[in-house]
């Protein structure tokens, strides 16, 4: 950069890195230095309502984006963020609208319209239009970003409780060939089991919930930090009647955080089904004085 500080590229560069380094405001400062020199690179700006977003301020990356919209009223890569933006602030109306803005937006590409779709969805998720969100994310499959498509296709089609839709969704994401996010194809591995149980009862699931065991442990070992993936593996074992298993991880997951309730919900399903009611009871108990408003699953 003393050699080339108008380098747009290096100046991204040098924020991603300080993103790896877990240093969010001085990547932000530095995509300041780079609006301020070059105000009409869009990646000063986009790059830093990411990197909001990805540190849960949806508030200041909406902010960035509100800001900048009368330089780049058409662009559809800002008005997906926006959407984005708007989602995780649970203005679901406002990001529907958005997102359909951004459908019809300059720079539409096939995976930028998948992008917008995804959002569109979630959107009306939130609305509670669950088969409009299931109807719209089967587009999105087809347009790009399949695995991410799927997998909120999954999610959807298991609120509604249609779970042959939950097995299709999930062995579609299985099938997919590159690279698939492992949170993803842990979700997947452990859906179709579930769905296979729901529809053709725990016997004929059992192999499913072995395989997805199976590979659930091969994640944790490599990504010991996926809260998600543990809690598949503690249910996957429960379903295998291998509850000395499941409890073992449960406490694992206590123990990370003694003031998680969904740990101890988790435990207390493992020991609802190995019979010992009692003790479950305790720690449902336990889970209602963590989160009074805790709801708990099937």
């Amino acid at each position: 950069l003393k050699l080339e500080p108008l380098s747009a590229d290096l100046m991204l560069n040098k924020a991603e890195t300080y993103v790896v380094m877990g240093r969010t405001d001085d990547a932000v400062s530095t995509l300041h230095d780079l609006q301020d020199l070059l105000p009409d690179e869009i990646e000063g700006y986009t790059s830093e309502a990411q990197i909001l977003l990805d540190a849960d301020r949806a508030d200041d990356a909406l902010a960035v984006l509100e800001r900048v919209q009368h330089r780049f009223p058409d662009d559809a890569a800002l008005m997906i963020l926006r959407a984005k933006a708007l989602n995780n602030l649970a203005r679901y109306e406002e990001a529907f609208e958005m997102a359909n803005k951004a459908l019809t937006a300059e720079g539409l590409a096939g995976g930028t319209k998948s992008e917008a779709q995804l959002q569109q969805s979630i959107a009306l998720a939130g609305l509670g239009k669950f088969e409009d969100a299931a109807a719209v994310l089967e587009d999105s499959a087809k347009e790009g970003n399949a695995a991410e498509s799927y997998y909120m296709l999954m999610n959807e089609a298991l609120v509604l409780q249609q779970y042959p839709k939950v097995l299709e969704a999930a062995e579609n994401v299985l099938a997919l060939e590159g690279d698939v996010p492992d949170r993803i194809k842990a979700a997947a591995h452990f859906n179709r089991a579930f769905a296979i149980e729901k529809t053709e009862g725990i016997d004929a699931a059992q192999e499913a919930y072995g395989d997805a065991a199976l590979y659930l442990r091969r994640i944790t070992i490599a990504q010991p930090g996926l809260y998600e993936v543990y809690a598949y593996r503690v249910l996957s074992h429960k379903a295998l009647g291998q509850y000395d298993e499941a409890v073992d991880i449960a406490d694992y997951l206590i123990s990370l955080d003694v003031t998680a309730a969904a740990s101890y919900a988790l435990k207390s399903d493992v020991l609802r089904a190995k019979g010992d009611y009692a003790e479950a009871d305790k720690l449902r108990a336990r889970v209602l004085q963590l989160d009074p408003n805790f709801q708990f699953g099937e």
